[in-house]
C-alpha cells in the first residue's frame, strides 16, 4: 500500500465497526497521522489514497446520515459503484474547495457486522 500506514488504516476500520464515522473524522485522522506541514493537495491525495483502500474492504459502506419524522438519524448507503463513489466525495468535497471538513461535511462510512 503506497503511502498508507497500515496501523491507521486498521484503525479507522476499528471504528466503522463501532459505529458509522463522518468524513471529517477520517480527514482528521490522517491529518494527525501524517506531516501536518503537508501542502492541501498532498493532504488531499493522502485522503482519498485510505479512502479508496477503505471501499476495498468488504462490508465498508459510504454513505449519507439522515434524519426520520422523528428527528432519529439513520445511515443510509449510496447504492453506486466504487469508483462512482469516489466521484461523488471529490464532487462534494471539491465544492468546498477541498477545504477541511465539518461535522456532517460531505460522507460517512460504516461497516457492516459479519
Amino acid at each position: 500500500m503506497k503511502n498508507i500506514d497500515s496501523e491507521l488504516l486498521n484503525e479507522i476500520v476499528r471504528n466503522l465497526e463501532i459505529d458509522y464515522i463522518g468524513f471529517w473524522i477520517i480527514y482528521s485522522m490522517i491529518k494527525k497521522a501524517h506531516n501536518t506541514e503537508d501542502s492541501k493537495e498532498t493532504l488531499v491525495y493522502k485522503v482519498f489514497l485510505y479512502i479508496n483502500e477503505l471501499l476495498e474492504i468488504d462490508n465498508v459502506l459510504i454513505g449519507d446520515l439522515l434524519k426520520d419524522n422523528e428527528d432519529q438519524s439513520f445511515f443510509k448507503s449510496w447504492k453506486i459503484l466504487k469508483n462512482e463513489s469516489i466521484l461523488a466525495i471529490i464532487q462534494r468535497w471539491s465544492l468546498m474547495n477541498f477545504e477541511e471538513p465539518n461535522i456532517g461535511d460531505v460522507c460517512y462510512f460504516t461497516k457492516l457486522k459479519n
